[in-house]
């Protein structure tokens, strides 16, 4: 049997990859309205790629960033 304080961490676990998750779609999402208008040979541009891992790159810089600000204990 799993204890409340169990069950309760595998659902924040659970959560946060949700988030997670969700905010690179939303990058991806973002991105992909962004180049709508451009050529679609330009699509496939390299560059735009290195821009989306440059941000997903960002986001998880963040995360780790505040994951360090709020660990518990020393």
């Amino acid at each position: 049997m799993f204890t409340f304080a169990a069950f309760c961490y595998m659902l924040s676990l659970v959560l946060c990859v949700s988030l997670i998750f969700f905010a690179i779609w939303h990058i991806t999402a973002f991105d992909e309205l962004q180049a709508d208008f451009k050529v679609p040979i330009d699509q496939g541009n390299p560059l735009h790629a290195r821009e989306r891992l440059r941000n997903i790159e960002r986001i998880c810089n963040l995360l780790r960033k505040t994951n360090k600000d709020f660990r518990l204990g020393p």
